[in-house]
């Protein structure tokens, strides 16, 4: 069966919120306390469409189906927000129930100096997207629960934090990085999460445990057994399991964990622990 399509979206850009951000003309900041964020969110399930702007205050329901309709199959959900820092932060979004997502975007910019906000995709058993892609001045977490896949994950934003719900798995088919300052953090998860293919060409990945089939690096830098840990960086975790590292550029240390197969044809390979099967050099490495 082939993979399913990834739907067009029609253009979303938080940049376009700015005037909106500095003018204070979002709706919601009638009560004077909203006055630093204002979003744009599209969607469109298989009954309904529409689009939300104003400023955000709480959490946001993509299961309530007064207002969407469906749930249960979205074509699209596409979230910008532009904001200043402070105020906005810890905001949870959530999607009903063994639900289906053809394509999920989350589009943040900031305005102004001051700490990226975390934003959490939570609460939702059995989710299937698409394709998720995760764009700007944000940090994201990513914890699902039941059995939860994602066939592509696309990666552009400050941080993305991978776990799951205890009892549970997420498998992801496909994760790209490509941002040059990009980070990608796969927890130890209460679950369990598989990454089939991991492609880095940028950006900085945090392996602390969890299995990755194979690791595809061109650039960047890829740390197994390593991550944030108590506020800064350090050794954390098994390390989990990679089955294949083809690394063709940047760098890849391991402390922990466990490599059966590493292709080395190019970047810089630094074994600190953990264990290393079998290695194949390659022209250029």
């Amino acid at each position: 069966m082939a993979a399913a399509a990834t739907p067009t979206i029609p253009e979303n850009d938080p940049n376009n919120l700015l005037s909106q951000l500095e003018s204070r003309t979002c709706r919601g900041y009638y009560d004077g306390r909203h006055h630093n964020n204002c979003y744009n969110i599209m969607w469109q399930t298989t009954n309904k469409q529409g689009a939300t702007n104003s400023s955000m205050s709480g959490n946001w329901n993509f299961g309530n189906t007064s207002v969407y309709g469906d749930v249960s199959h979205y074509t699209y959900a596409s979230v910008a927000v532009a904001y200043r820092p402070g105020g906005f932060s810890g905001k949870q979004f959530w999607f009903a129930n063994d639900a289906r997502v053809d394509h999920l975007v989350f589009n943040l910019k900031k305005v102004g100096e001051g700490d990226s906000p975390w934003l959490n995709l939570v609460n939702s058993n059995n989710l299937n997207v698409t394709t998720l892609d995760v764009i700007g001045d944000v940090m994201f977490e990513v914890k699902l629960g039941g059995n939860s896949s994602i066939d592509t994950i696309n990666n552009a934003a400050d941080r993305l934090s991978l776990t799951t719900n205890s009892n549970s798995s997420l498998t992801i088919q496909t994760l790209n990085q490509n941002r040059a300052d990009s980070q990608l953090v796969i927890q130890e998860a209460p679950g369990s999460i598989v990454i089939n293919t991991l492609n880095q060409s940028g950006g900085s990945v945090y392996q602390r445990t969890e299995e990755v089939g194979v690791a595809n690096i061109t650039g960047g830098h890829y740390y197994q057994g390593y991550g944030p840990t108590g506020g800064s960086f350090g050794p954390s975790g098994d390390g989990g399991q990679i089955g294949t590292l083809n690394l063709q550029g940047g760098a890849f240390t391991q402390y922990a964990g466990q490599i059966t197969t590493a292709n080395l044809s190019g970047g810089t390979f630094t074994h600190n622990g953990g264990t290393l099967s079998n290695v194949v050099l390659k022209a250029g490495g």
